[in-house]
């Protein structure tokens, strides 16, 4: 029925329904930045038409310079790492450019491009020697290093980049299959040892992660870089891992951040790393969490500049026994549940104050079980560790 008795049958409203993902990677997509558009020239070019496109050839040093230089680590971001910072590897590069610049080419693995779609202008439409391409949304997915420290050259005003020449691959992503680009970054990144976590920037539940807290305007790296700063605005993949242990109220979890955190990197499909980074783990609670966990951390710390030695039992406990602390005050705070709300507020005081308590029953836990254990393996131990929370809840 047409209450208003307007017959017009246009539509003069139309609704789209958005449920909080959508706002949210919406919202995300702005804050992250604009995707990187570049036209790029190539010299001795070649192409590939199947089963993916893609084109092949050298690039300039300059060029590659002038990309860090405007876009700066953007450049990688669906690399599985980022800057590495001085690595064997990378002052084998600069040695390059600075004493054997014509022999680059010879010597570096080059650069590997995935865009959305790459097209080739009307530049040298009729000859290899030179083409220029137009690369959408494109992401240096290896060749990370190579132009950091080609850019950071430049930056320290390096010469000789007119002679260098760097092999590349533009591959186009149009009309792939799904996941083609993240097999791409996977299987191309050798020239820098890979750790586990590195395929972690990878896992969708990491990116998503990363998108909502870049909506609170606080940046989560989950890439390995030497640029990374923890901040009230920041934090890492690594503090993130150590505290959703500690938070999760299961001792083994808080027992392996503290024997081998890279356990939890070994298999991203399978427990202990979908125990803490699953569709249930949201960017609040990430944040939230790392944030009491500073607070543990800082009461820990403060207890260390108290002691006249670096040494001794109540030493050790504090040192060695930090992730059982963390796991025992989380506890205490119901930071598995109250966590998870953006109200959420931390009050140190009451913190510091749990931590103490905490390091008191801890130490009579020991004192009257296992006065002569060495700590450092003692806090290693899940069994031990098991029937040290029990006891100190």
């Amino acid at each position: 029925m047409n209450e208003t008795g307007n017959d017009n049958k246009e539509d003069i409203l139309v609704c789209h329904q958005l449920n909080q993902g959508s706002i949210h990677s919406g919202l995300a997509s702005g804050v992250e930045g604009e995707p990187i558009d570049l036209e790029i020239g190539l010299s001795q070019w070649g192409k590939v038409d199947e089963p993916q496109p893609a084109y092949y050839g050298m690039v300039a040093g300059e060029e590659v310079a002038s990309w860090w230089i405007d876009k700066g680590k953007r450049l990688f971001a669906k690399n599985i790492r980022q800057m590495l910072g001085v690595t064997e590897v990378n002052e084998e590069i600069r040695d390059t450019l600075e004493t054997t610049p014509d022999k680059f080419w010879y010597f570096n693995n080059g650069i590997t491009v995935v865009a959305d779609s790459i097209r080739k202008s009307a530049v040298g439409v009729n000859s290899r020697d030179l083409g220029s391409f137009k690369a959408s949304n494109l992401s240096v997915v290896n060749g990370a290093q190579t132009v950091s420290t080609i850019g950071r050259y430049k930056e320290d005003n390096g010469e000789n980049l007119d002679k260098v020449k760097i092999p590349i691959r533009l591959i186009s992503l149009e009309g792939a299959e799904d996941n083609f680009g993240g097999e791409v970054t996977k299987t191309n990144n050798r020239q820098n040892r890979i750790e586990n976590r590195d395929f972690v920037s990878q896992d969708e539940e990491q990116i998503r992660i990363r998108k909502e807290l870049s909506i609170e305007k606080v940046d989560y790296n989950i890439v390995r870089s030497d640029t990374f700063k923890s901040s009230d605005i920041s934090i890492d993949l690594s503090e993130a891992t150590i505290a959703l242990a500690c938070a999760s109220g299961e001792v083994s979890l808080a027992v392996q951040a503290k024997r081998e955190i890279g356990k939890f990197y070994e298999n991203l499909e399978k427990s202990p790393y979908r125990t803490i980074f699953n569709p249930q783990t949201s960017g609040v609670y990430v944040l939230n969490s790392v944030r009491v966990l500073r607070v543990i951390e800082m009461t820990i710390s403060k207890e260390i500049s108290k002691m006249g030695k670096k040494s001794g039992k109540s030493y050790g406990l504090l040192v060695h026994g930090n992730r059982m602390l963390a796991l025992l005050v989380m506890k205490d705070l119901s930071v598995a549940v109250a966590a998870k709300s953006y109200d959420y507020e931390i009050e140190q005081d009451q913190v510091s104050s749990i931590v103490i308590e905490k390091v008191l029953r801890v130490q009579s836990f020991i004192q009257e079980n296992y006065p002569d254990k060495v700590l450092g393996t003692l806090f290693k131990n899940a069994t031990i560790c098991k029937a040290l929370y029990n006891q100190c809840i």
